[in-house]
């Protein structure tokens, strides 16, 4: 932000990622060297789907009903590397997969090389003073803290799926299967969105994500077949679309463009940072500890506390004769 260089950041970013994937396979009989590589891996690898939404939100002439038909892009991506390389994966085993990473890195990188934008943000010498001004808005704090409540639920099924799958008598295909169906129904959501978006406040939205996340997560507990699985795998790819464009738009219009940058990468390591290792952690002490049902009532619960804090904001909002919206659109956008 106090440079206004993010293609530059992106790409030097995205090479030091490749050179990270590409030196994996050297060090995994070393669970020491193993552990920094991840540690560096994921300083490489997060910053990047928040710097190309910056990226693409400061982009001059581009009408924010189109990102959700852009970012749908990756939603497809991710449906092919889950069932080309899924199937390769078990085929050939798992070296295969970090030499698809490197090359798709450097695709990636030859992309964003040729790709010429014209972005209205400049630096800005009140950068620090926009930051501190960020930290303080009631609506930005009050949308991340439900982002960590919802991705508590999303990050839990997410990285404890094979737990999943293998209580319904699944493998490793049908795990590849289920996250295929949940990219696809992303791309659906990511591309009506957008209609949504121009249609329903931004709360109400949110609003209708919880009560889905909580509708899924109580189907999924309850589930005992694969079909299932898939069915709340569907689910989980509309909602997760519907809350991800509605809440990087969200925060581009309550953000100035001077510290954009800065907002969607705390947005995104609040949700994808925070909330992980709070699932993570938990999740894990419940599964082993506890069983699968025990891990299932703490999702749900947590489903259920970001329902109700989503309402109490959604309400808040509704409220009349207030002076001005602190919680929506209206008022706010310091712009």
């Amino acid at each position: 932000d106090l440079t206004s260089k993010i293609k530059t950041i992106f790409l030097s970013l995205l090479v030091a990622m490749i050179l990270v994937v590409a030196v994996f396979p050297l060090v995994l009989q070393y669970s020491t060297l193993t552990i920094i590589i991840m540690i560096l891996f994921g300083i490489t690898w997060m910053p990047l789907e928040a710097l190309l939404d910056s990226w693409l939100l400061s982009t001059d002439d581009l009408p924010h009903s189109e990102y959700g038909k852009i970012r749908s892009g990756g939603s497809l991506g991710f449906a092919m590397v889950t069932l080309i390389f899924g199937s390769l994966i078990v085929r050939f085993g798992f070296q295969v997969s970090i030499l698809a990473f490197a090359l798709s890195g450097v695709l990636l990188f030859l992309t964003a090389l040729t790709t010429r934008t014209h972005a209205t943000k400049v630096p800005t010498p009140m950068g620090l003073v926009q930051i501190r001004l960020l930290l303080t808005n009631p609506s930005y704090i009050g949308i991340l803290l439900f982002s960590i409540l919802i991705f508590i639920n999303h990050m839990g099924v997410n990285n404890f799926y094979i737990y999943i799958v293998q209580a319904v008598g699944g493998d490793e295909k049908l795990i590849g299967m289920a996250a295929s169906v949940a990219a696809f129904t992303e791309i659906v959501g990511f591309i009506i969105g957008g209609k949504i978006q121009k249609r329903i406040k931004p709360l109400t939205i949110m609003l209708i994500v919880a009560i889905g996340y909580f509708f899924r997560i109580y189907l999924l507990a309850e589930s005992g077949s694969f079909i299932g699985v898939l069915f709340t795998a569907a689910l989980q790819g509309l909602f997760f679309s519907l809350f991800l464009g509605t809440f990087k738009l969200y925060i581009n219009d309550i953000t100035s463009i001077d510290v954009i940058a800065t907002a969607q990468t705390i947005a995104a390591s609040t949700y994808f940072g925070i909330a992980s290792i709070i699932a993570n952690i938990v999740g894990g002490i419940l599964i082993d500890d506890f069983g699968m049902v025990y891990f299932y009532r703490f999702l749900t619960i947590m489903s259920g506390v970001a329902m109700v804090y989503i309402l109490i904001l959604w309400l808040m909002d509704k409220r009349p004769n207030k002076k001005s919206s602190t919680y929506s659109l209206e008022g706010i956008n310091p712009k």
